[in-house]
């Protein structure tokens, strides 16, 4: 599970900013919470700011992160710009994460040629303190023009060499060690943090359109061995989209496919239109589920997506937030996090579950979680005040 990450100089961003999913003890007891050895934490998380606030690029540095710690071995330069001015400073990230309750802390500092420093901790928790030991650290030695290295308790192979634009993990993982606790965190933010963005954006606009995006989901769903296929089936047909079933024609191109979806009408009559024909609406629900079962299906997973709302009715987006929420729909307990513009969601969440961005007056990114306002009461109506202004990131028009 994700506790928290933070990052700095990364596009708008340019100070450092803290997207936190642990809360504190005066966090409401209920299904929307999970207790953890190291703290409780959020399953769910809102990203609400105007227009051009740097919503997405919030969300984008937690797949910058997995792209970081799971991208093959390479000396290229890494996809990224650093926020405007400031590309002779470093860029910083910072997560912290449990995998089989293992809690690690994992830094990197980097610039768009090479990572600068790379670090892993694992934290212990006894009765008295929390102490945390260094697994792996490397530094960049300009003079030496090679890294300093630290491995006692993360021991590299034989022959395994750590290249500038890529993470040890990766390169422990590319060395087929099974075994080792890098294989299970890279397996984790390979498979478990799933996200609709990488270094261009939000990919579903930027790469594809909606009509290929939407039947790479529908086929992800077909070749899925947990039943994504039924249980997205499931979901859009309580979502009030007229939606039956998924129709798959093979083509004579191989292993290709093109497909369709299934209405019905009154008891009897059904019919079928093609993906191409069909509302954005729904095509943007089947795309938005294949993130979210993705995430479902893995124990601690999370799925970060950007513009959730994005051709969808209010209603729909908050039966899809509240999918995590549910014990019975989320017995993995995965987490998500997104941004939204509809803002009537303010209203379902708690303070501790409401991240605010906005830009300052030098036009960079400012991140807040609504609990660190002061005189935010827990029966505040946080919609109403929003809309209101009282706790800013607003659009200023006019």
């Amino acid at each position: 599970m994700i506790h928290k990450y933070s990052c700095k100089n990364f596009y708008s961003i340019e100070d450092k900013i803290e997207v936190r999913f642990d809360v504190n003890q005066n966090a409401p007891f209920s299904d929307a919470y999970v207790d953890h050895p190291h703290g409780r934490l959020s399953l769910v998380a809102a990203i609400i700011g105007p227009n051009a606030a740097g919503k997405t690029n919030v969300i984008k540095a937690l797949a910058f992160i997995r792209h970081l710690i799971t991208e093959p071995p390479s000396d290229d330069s890494l996809p990224f710009e650093a926020f405007a001015g400031g590309d002779k400073k470093a860029t910083e990230f910072s997560v912290e994460f449990s995998v089989d309750s293992r809690y690690f802390i994992y830094d990197f500092k980097l610039n768009t040629e090479q990572i600068l420093s790379e670090s892993i901790r694992e934290k212990s928790l006894s009765a008295q303190r929390k102490t945390s030991k260094v697994l792996f650290h490397r530094q960049w030695d300009a003079a030496k023009n090679d890294y300093l290295v630290n491995s006692k308790e993360f021991k590299l192979p034989s022959g395994v060499y750590v290249r500038k634009g890529s993470s040890v993990i990766a390169s422990l993982e590319l060395a087929g060690d099974s075994g080792h606790i890098a294989t299970k965190i890279f397996k984790y933010w390979e498979d478990s943090v799933i996200a609709n963005l990488n270094e261009d954006g939000n990919r579903d606009d930027v790469h594809y359109h909606i009509d290929e995006m939407a039947e790479v989901a529908i086929e992800s769903f077909y070749e899925d061995k947990e039943n994504m296929k039924i249980d997205a089936m499931d979901i859009l047909r309580k979502l009030d989209v007229g939606f039956h079933d998924f129709e798959r024609q093979k083509l004579h191109i191989k292993d290709s496919f093109h497909y369709s979806i299934r209405h019905r009408l009154g008891k009897d009559r059904k019919f079928s239109i093609p993906i191409e024909h069909e509302s954005s609406g729904t095509k943007k629900a089947i795309l938005m589920l294949m993130y979210i079962l993705q995430a479902l299906k893995r124990p601690g997973g999370i799925a970060a997506i950007d513009e959730l709302d994005a051709y969808l009715h209010p209603d729909i987006v908050e039966a899809l937030v509240k999918i995590f929420v549910s014990p019975e729909t989320n017995p993995n307990r995965a987490q998500l996090l997104f941004s939204s513009h509809s803002h009537q969601l303010l209203a379902e969440f708690d303070k501790q579950q409401i991240v605010l961005v906005e830009k300052n007056d030098e036009g960079a990114t400012d991140v807040w979680r609504l609990d660190d306002v002061s005189g935010i009461r827990v029966d505040d109506n946080y919609y109403a005040k929003y809309i209101a202004g009282a706790y800013a990131a607003k659009p200023k028009i006019g």
